[in-house]
């Protein structure tokens, strides 16, 4: 993208003493096509409606805080963990739009399920990380993030994401329903990531 000066108008005003007015016209100049620059468009829309919601489904946290069935959060032996309220707002945002990204992924509109995976990272990164640790959500979500990239031909650039991923995912033996469905190892992770790249 650049922005170009193409030229003057000269300005209808009168009242400037001693000369006269020129208006300058710039104009920006993209690469992408006016269909691509939609699309984009509307991608955002839609992650900032998905956020909107979600931001405002969160508000009644404060609410319904003694409703355990609103909202209940579990660790990997299924104890129940206490969260201050500013964390529980930002989990239950993080999750609403990591939902929604994988409902994206199932449609294979990894463009818009990247922008929406990458918001849920944001909220979720508000939460402490010995709470991130205790359940399977953020590396799951890790996991997704690498997928898209990966189906986005975009690995190249984002091999570090993928390798914390790969690893997070078969540090805690999470089943991948993008590998095989069983539960994936960090070492099968990256031959199933390398052999994917020598394809490609």
């Amino acid at each position: 993208m650049s922005c170009q000066n193409i030229g003057r108008l000269k300005s209808n005003k009168q009242n400037i003493p001693g000369g006269k007015c020129f208006l300058s016209i710039y104009v920006i100049i993209t690469a992408e096509s006016p269909e691509q620059v939609k699309k984009e468009d509307n991608m955002y829309m839609e992650m900032k409606e998905t956020l909107d919601d979600a931001t405002l489904l969160s508000e009644y946290v404060d609410e319904l805080a003694d409703d355990e069935e609103y909202m209940r959060l579990e660790d990997q032996s299924g104890n129940t963990i206490e969260l201050p309220r500013a964390e529980k707002r930002a989990l239950s945002v993080g999750l609403a739009m990591h939902s929604r990204g994988r409902a994206a992924i199932k449609k294979h509109d990894y463009s818009l399920a990247l922008v929406l995976l990458l918001e849920a990272d944001r909220q979720l990164s508000e939460c402490r990380s010995q709470i991130l640790s205790s359940v399977d959500n953020w590396a799951v979500l890790q996991l997704d993030i690498a997928w898209c990239y990966l189906c986005l031909r975009s690995l190249q650039k984002r091999a570090c994401t993928v390798h914390a991923a790969i690893l997070t995912a078969g540090y805690c033996g999470l089943p991948s329903e993008q590998t095989t469905g069983s539960t994936c190892s960090a070492r099968e992770g990256r031959e199933r990531v390398e052999q994917l790249t020598r394809r490609q």
